[in-house]
């Protein structure tokens, strides 16, 4: 009896251990299956985030639809879809919003809702970079990153676009269509704003200029386009064969005490502003003045920029044309990115990395 009840002892203690050893590698299995299914629903959310992300960017104008116009953008989302007039155009980027975040890359934040993230947009036909932005203080390198989720996209970027335009330029001074000269202040705001003889409009407001900064003359190439210039069927006189221009500070010359000089005064007050700037003899000729021509202006603008150190570049753009009723002349200031020709449209990848 004392012998099989030892033997039972004994078989019941390697029961007792089998069953522990199994209970704990049964526990070790389901942590090791919790940590797993922890790591794929993370996995799972950062994929959503990313994608969720990338389709924002490319398919939004953002919010604001404008929010790269706005003086505070903290809180901004930054969408960089152009907008038509039915609605956003998928895919296809706005420069100026592209170029606007390269500024501000924060604004990605607002997006993905982590430190962790890069956005990287390349030339499909030579895979140079048009953006690279990452957060400046990343949580974790991404070295580091114990998981990764990367958004695909393919866009198109126009490789220039209208900062400012300027149209029926030769109406500015129907009451006095023989007087030699006329001159345009152009307020981005709503209307034009016309100064020349006869006729004299002012105003004071923050919309009253249009803005390129000195990042965006690295970004970008800008161009006086002659958008028109002829003679109406049956018209007098002939088309602008001359056409001079400059550009000012936007509080320069005009900011709501223009109107209290005579025609000659203004002549003087415009003429000696732009000596300052360009010296000699203050106004810029445009070289060529028939349709669809171009003239490089970046030097034009610096030189402005660089005369009233100016950081935000408000700037008033300058004509002085024969006036002619007869005539039609229409003008645009385009922005062009570097190293590519206007009026065309870029194939690119955007690739937006979030990680954790």
């Amino acid at each position: 009896m004392d012998n099989k009840g030892f033997v039972f002892t004994i078989d019941l203690l390697l029961a007792m251990v089998i069953v522990t050893v199994a209970i704990g590698m049964a526990v070790g299995q389901l942590e090791s299956l919790n940590y797993e299914m922890q790591d794929f629903t993370a996995r799972q959310s950062l994929e959503k985030t990313v994608t969720d992300a990338a389709d924002y960017i490319v398919k939004t104008p953002g919010d604001p639809y404008n929010w790269n116009e706005q003086g505070t953008t903290d809180n901004s989302l930054p969408g960089l879809a152009y907008m038509s007039n039915i609605g956003p155009n998928n895919n296809y980027l706005n420069p100026k919003k592209v170029s606007k975040l390269n500024t501000i890359p924060k604004l990605l934040f607002n997006l993905v809702n982590t430190n962790n993230y890069n956005l990287l947009i390349t030339r499909a036909d030579n895979g140079s970079n048009i953006l690279d932005i990452s957060s400046v203080n990343p949580t974790t390198p991404l070295s580091n990153a114990k998981e990764v989720a990367v958004a695909n996209r393919t866009v198109v970027i126009q490789s220039n676009l209208t900062a400012l335009s300027m149209n029926d330029l030769m109406h500015i001074n129907p009451a006095h269509p023989g007087i030699d000269n006329g001159y345009i202040w152009y307020n981005k705001g709503g209307d034009g704003v016309y100064v020349g003889p006869g006729n004299v409009t002012t105003a004071a407001n923050n919309n009253s200029s249009f803005y390129i900064s000195r990042e965006n003359l690295n970004d970008y190439d800008f161009y006086i386009y002659i958008d028109e210039n002829y003679l109406k069927p049956g018209g007098h006189g002939s088309p602008v064969n001359v056409l001079k221009y400059g550009f000012t500070d936007g509080d320069a010359v005009v900011n709501g005490t223009y109107g209290g000089f005579d025609d000659k005064e203004r002549d003087m007050a415009i003429t000696n502003e732009l000596k300052e700037v360009y010296h000699s003899g203050g106004w810029q000729n445009l070289p060529d003045t028939r349709t669809s021509s171009l003239c490089l202006v970046n030097d034009d603008i610096r030189a402005a920029l660089d005369h009233y150190n100016d950081p935000e570049g408000d700037l008033k753009f300058w004509v002085s044309v024969k006036s002619n009723p007869d005539a039609v002349l229409s003008l645009s200031i385009i922005q062009v990115y570097k190293g590519q020709a206007p009026f065309q449209r870029i194939p690119a990848k955007l690739v937006l990395t979030i990680w954790e």
